[in-house]
């Protein structure tokens, strides 16, 4: 009996170790780590943003300089009703098809700065993660500490009278 036991522990492992290496070398492998940052939510308490948190003034000159891309992560009909100029829209949603084709057009080296529609949406920081993990995967991918995520979203952008565009 105890052999059988021995036995089944060792296969039991030799299996683990197989299904680890495979999924670190897979392009659609499971991370085995968190993909996001301690500032992609917005500090406890509404407590101040402080080291590390992308800040409205930020994705002000991000917008206007072109210092950073910038990621709309909300639907295309929250996207065309109003958005911060200079964005690109990729809807979490079109992460569930593939790669999206709107990926082509982010600098895979830059800052990119993904938003949404408030503080307590997630949809951003999924976006965020989903990104780190194609710079993850591909050598021609993204940096995952150059993704950020400006957790004030559009209506901290709107709040305080900035410019908005509007459709595609």
């Amino acid at each position: 009996m105890l052999r059988v036991s021995a036995r089944a522990a060792f296969l039991l492992a030799v299996s683990a170790v197989l299904a680890l290496g495979v999924n670190a070398v897979s392009p659609h492998g499971i991370p085995l780590r968190p993909m996001t940052h301690p500032t992609d939510r917005p500090p406890r308490n509404h407590g101040a943003l402080t080291d590390g948190y992308i800040t409205l003034e930020m994705v002000k000159e991000a917008s206007q300089f072109g210092l950073a891309t910038l990621v709309d992560g909300r639907t295309a009909k929250e996207y065309e009703e109003g958005h911060i100029p200079g964005a690109i829209n990729i809807p979490v949603r079109d992460f569930l098809k593939g790669r999206p084709p709107q990926l082509d057009r982010l600098d895979p080296k830059g800052v990119i700065i993904v938003y949404c529609e408030d503080p307590n949406c997630g949809t951003s920081v999924i976006v965020a993660e989903q990104l780190r993990l194609y710079g993850l995967r591909s050598k021609h991918g993204f940096e995952p500490d150059n993704v950020r995520v400006f957790t004030g979203g559009y209506p901290e952008w709107q709040k305080v009278g900035l410019e908005v565009a509007y459709g595609k």
